[in-house]
C-alpha cells in the first residue's frame, strides 16, 4: 500500500461520521490491516461487514453493533491470521453473527464469550444477550 492510500484512509475520519450505520471493509494485505486498526468507526455503528485475515481490535468497542459478518481472506498468505476470535460475546446488542471461511481459526473458546481464562467468579455472566443467529461456515 502506498503513502497516498494510507493518507486517504486516515483522512476519511470515520469516527466523526456519526450518521454512519453500516460499514463494509475489505482488507487485502498486511499493511492495510495495520492501517485499518487506526480508523476507528463511530461507536454507534450497527452493521459491519469485514473481509480480511482477522477482525480489527476496535470491533469489540462497537457497543451498538447489531450485525457482524466476518469473511476470511481468499488466500492464506498473511502474517496476521485469525487463530481465535475476539470477545464478541460482550457486544450487548449483537443479533446476527456470521463467520465465513476463516480457515486459520483453530478454536472458539472462552475468550470469544468475553470470559477470562482465570475467571473463577460464580456470578451470573450474560453473553450475547440479543443474539438470534450465529453461523460458522467453512472454518
Amino acid at each position: 500500500m502506498g503513502d497516498t492510500e494510507e493518507v486517504e484512509v486516515k483522512r476519511a475520519e470515520l469516527k466523526n461520521k456519526i450518521f454512519l450505520r453500516a460499514l463494509k471493509l475489505e482488507v487485502e494485505g498486511d499493511e492495510l490491516l495495520e492501517i485499518i486498526e487506526d480508523i476507528h468507526p463511530p461507536p454507534n455503528l450497527e452493521g459491519l461487514d469485514f473481509k480480511g485475515p482477522r477482525l480489527p481490535k476496535w470491533c469489540t468497542t462497537l457497543t451498538q453493533l447489531r450485525k457482524l459478518e466476518f469473511y476470511g481472506p481468499s488466500h492464506r498468505r498473511y502474517d496476521f491470521s485469525c487463530s481465535c476470535l475476539p470477545p464478541l460475546g460482550k457486544l450487548p446488542f449483537l443479533e446476527e453473527l456470521l463467520i465465513w471461511r476463516v480457515e486459520t481459526l483453530n478454536h472458539v473458546g472462552h475468550e470469544f464469550l468475553g470470559m477470562m481464562n482465570d475467571q473463577t467468579s460464580i456470578a451470573p455472566l450474560t453473553i450475547f444477550p440479543k443474539l438470534k443467529s450465529l453461523e460458522f461456515w467453512y472454518c
